[in-house]
């Protein structure tokens, strides 16, 4: 219990610190994975400041993004879900699964992007690709939390490490 509040606590200290500069001295996403209890389907979060995402949208498909107030919402969704697509991949026992988009939504100079899997039979282990604005910064942590099967899972993913596995 300790474990997970201090990584709450610290997420939300980073997040909320960069939204007092125009730059930040850190480059941090978090990622959160549950799968829902009657649907069976994976549900990942990914939390990522906005302005980090927008050059690298911006870097990645040479387009303009406002992700606050975008001129076209459509395609700004569609930039969002294929960056996300083809920087995290979610495996269960060595099966990819798909990850569908759900929505996005903005705050505090956070971008909260949703995604989910279909329908997941049960499953021994459970692995996450997750390399999201390494091709932005070299200094970039993606912290990944897991509330699986009764598990709760906190890791840290530092550039270049983009894997890890967990055993349910």
């Amino acid at each position: 219990m300790k474990h997970i509040f201090y990584t709450w606590f610290t997420v939300a200290i980073l997040f909320a610190a960069s939204t007092s500069f125009n730059r930040h001295p850190f480059y941090i996403s978090y990622t959160e994975i549950t799968q829902h209890s009657s649907s069976k389907t994976l549900q990942l979060s990914v939390r990522i400041f906005t302005d980090d995402f927008e050059q690298a949208i911006i870097k990645a498909y040479q387009k303009p993004t406002d992700l606050a107030k975008p001129k076209n919402k459509k395609e700004t969704q569609n930039l969002i879900t294929d960056y996300i697509q083809k920087h995290v991949a979610v495996y269960t026992d060595n099966k990819l699964q798909n990850l569908s988009f759900v929505g996005y939504e903005i705050q505090e100079g956070s971008a909260w992007c949703y995604f989910e899997t279909a329908a997941v039979p049960a499953f021994a282990s459970l692995q996450l690709n997750n390399n999201i604005l390494y091709d932005f910064n070299e200094q970039q942590i993606n912290m990944v939390h897991v509330k699986l099967k009764g598990k709760d899972i906190t890791e840290k993913l530092a550039f270049p490490k983009s894997s890890i596995t967990f055993k349910l």
